[in-house]
């Protein structure tokens, strides 16, 4: 016994001394408003939240799992859905919360649909999202791939068009496509693939055939993690406009129990037209006192997932933790003035990063993070 004790000393000591510590200390009392928790009857673990405002209300997506998918299959770990709902200005749903489906007629192959991201093109409400439609039972080792369809509005109903996937070949080596970004540039659907490099994608909405369109390395030291994709981009004052979040594992006054993952986010901007340039970005992620709470989860999550701009404010949908909806009210005009130019986080060499990035987008066996 004393034998096995001495062993585990060996193992956490220089586990403990080298694992990173991060404070969580709030940089936003002004820039952020307000939060609100935004509850669903009969959803309770909903998630993964976006939004888009439209003549009905905020017309809001989630992910849902866990009772839902166990009121389906009590086995179905692998099952994951898309719901939607709607909300009035006070961010109280109107309408009854919807799983939309996610597959065609005919196909048999359960949900699987994680992530979805609404986004505006040419005035109607779209929706894009990672998925498996081809076998059951899938784990971290099977392929997912991106999907996009419009979402049909009626007076009593949400509902999706006939889904399209999107395929890049020169992207098939990545098992796990997700976090693409979508905006629309000169009436075509574009889509930022990897954030750093800046890397973006033409997609072709009838057929789902995708090509590079242009990439562009900003060299950009952020000690949060990889950057990755979140919120749909929007043109704002000459700019796209976005969310993004990354990962690390860390230790922090939320996580006394032990090492772990931790989101993080902030927003950027990047130029209106090709080859995108990420022009500002935010230098350290946006911390509320509200973001972070001490539990006994695996990770400590804040996933940014859409915004809506109203006037002088902009209201974030985001999850915490993997199981709750939220709404942050920002100072939007404060926000754009907490971004710097990209060129005063470069990293000391540009070139070393540079193959870095590269080399994190090699083949990889298992699933990214989400």
């Amino acid at each position: 016994m004393k034998k096995t004790y001495w062993i585990y000393i060996y193992i956490l000591i220089p586990f403990c001394l080298f694992a990173r510590w991060v404070d969580l200390e709030e940089n936003s009392s002004e820039i952020i408003l307000s939060t609100k928790q935004i509850r669903l009857k009969g959803f309770k673990d909903a998630f993964n939240p976006s939004i888009l405002k439209t003549e009905k209300g905020f017309l809001i997506t989630f992910r849902c799992l866990g009772g839902w998918a166990e009121r389906l299959d009590p086995s179905g770990d692998f099952l994951s859905y898309v719901g939607a709902v709607f909300l009035d200005e006070d961010f109280k749903p109107i309408t009854k919360p919807k799983i939309l489906n996610t597959r065609s007629n005919g196909n048999t192959v359960q949900s699987q649909s994680e992530d979805a991201r609404i986004f505006s093109y040419k005035g109607r409400p779209c929706l894009i999202y990672n998925d498996n439609n081809e076998m059951n039972v899938t784990n971290s080792c099977d392929r997912r791939d991106m999907f996009i369809a419009e979402i049909l509005l009626s007076e009593k109903d949400v509902s999706l068009s006939l889904p399209i996937k999107l395929v890049c070949e020169a992207k098939r080596h990545q098992y796990c496509q997700k976090n693409w970004v979508p905006f629309e540039w000169e009436g075509k659907v574009l889509l930022s693939y990897t954030i750093e490099p800046h890397e973006v994608l033409y997609s072709n909405f009838y057929n789902g055939i995708c090509h590079v369109k242009c990439s562009t390395f900003a060299g950009i030291n952020w000690d949060y993690g990889q950057l990755r994709g979140s919120s749909a981009a929007v043109l704002v004052d000459g700019e796209y406009f976005a969310f993004f979040h990354s990962s690390i594992r860390c230790f922090s006054p939320v996580s006394v129990d032990g090492n772990r993952y931790h989101y993080f986010m902030g927003a950027y901007t990047f130029s209106k037209d090709p080859p995108f340039q990420i022009t500002k970005i935010s230098p350290e992620p946006i911390i509320h006192k509200s973001f972070y709470k001490r539990s006994g989860e695996l990770k400590r999550v804040v996933f940014p997932g859409g915004f809506v701009i109203e006037d002088d404010l902009l209201y974030l949908a985001y999850a915490r933790d993997d199981k709750e909806i939220w709404m942050a009210t920002f100072d939007f005009a404060k926000l754009k003035e907490s971004l710097v130019p990209v060129e005063e986080l470069v990293s000391v060499n540009k070139d070393e990063e540079e193959e870095k990035a590269i080399f994190r987008f090699l083949p990889k066996v298992r699933r990214n993070m989400q």
